[in-house]
């Protein structure tokens, strides 16, 4: 099982976090392709060290210092490392026939071997639609970039490349040719630009399960966890803040604990509960100062 991430500092922690819960899902001989962009050699030395003993998986780095996409726009939680998955047919080994894209603000709660080795039936990407596909803003960025209203837009933060074929379909020079006339378009980034390139080429998994978006949600529905093999704390709350803490962090905390990190979700718990409590206070002499 091939798995691409691509971090800067601030996500390399919650990439660790991310890819031990795959380890203990999965009984599988896992390689994690590291897109270095900005890490120094200590940080992925760290790393490599982390996945052989912690993870038991085996690790590549691949350097993309300085790619054609350094100078497009990055917007919103994202950094410019999400851009580099556009070109991963390119950048990895020709002996790579497949691998899949994880963001690393996602917890595996149940094995997706079968999600990984799955047919792609003729299709260059396996992916989920976005929760939002059929959201107003949604709607007027495919209008803008030129997506056809029959594509449903997908979330990047889960796909599956079927790199063999699209070595054969594509072009570095196209998608970069592609990347420089939509960036003054994009809201969502290379998310986007994915939407933009590979419409009708795209093969749909059920998001319930593969690629459960919480964007638009405090919390999970406890009756449907069961169902749920990728959980991706997608959108701006994020459960290591403790202003979004709610009953689904515990999924990221189960795993953060097991890293050893008790000191650290306490400490998110007392200020989550500080916060609540203060601004109970506030809306409460606020109420009052109005009567």
């Amino acid at each position: 099982m091939n798995i691409l991430i691509s971090v800067n500092k601030q996500y390399i922690d919650k990439a660790r976090t991310m890819l031990l819960s795959l380890s203990l899902q999965v009984n599988e001989n896992v390689t994690v392709y590291l897109m270095n962009h900005s890490l120094n050699d200590d940080a992925v030395a760290d790393l490599k060290k982390y996945l052989e003993n912690k993870c038991n998986f085996n690790f590549v780095e691949i350097d993309v210092k300085k790619t054609a996409l350094d100078n497009l726009p990055v917007y919103l939680h994202m950094s410019i490392e999400t851009y580099y998955r556009l070109l991963a047919q390119f950048l990895l080994p020709a002996s790579v026939d497949r691998i899949l894209w994880l963001d690393a603000d996602i917890i595996i709660l149940k094995d997706i071997t079968d999600f990984y080795y799955q047919d792609f039936a003729g299709k260059l990407l396996v992916g989920c639609p976005d929760v939002n596909y059929n959201r107003k803003d949604i709607l007027e960025i495919k209008e803008k970039i030129g997506i056809s209203k029959q594509h449903i837009y997908f979330n990047a933060g889960v796909i599956l490349f079927n790199l063999e074929q699209l070595r054969t379909e594509t072009s570095e020079k196209e998608i970069v040719k592609t990347c420089q006339k939509l960036q003054s378009k994009v809201v969502y980034m290379d998310q986007d630009i994915l939407n933009y390139l590979y419409q009708n080429k795209i093969k749909y998994e059920n998001s319930e399960k593969f690629n459960f978006q919480l964007t638009n949600k405090h919390s999970i529905d406890e009756m449907n966890i069961d169902e749920i093999h990728i959980l991706h704390y997608s959108g701006p709350r994020k459960p290591w803040n403790y202003k979004d803490l709610n009953r689904s962090s515990k999924h990221y905390w189960n795993i953060r604990i097991k890293q050893g990190y008790i000191l650290e979700y306490l400490k998110v718990i007392f200020s989550s509960f500080a916060y609540r409590v203060i601004g109970k206070i506030k809306r409460f002499f606020k109420k009052k100062s109005s009567i």
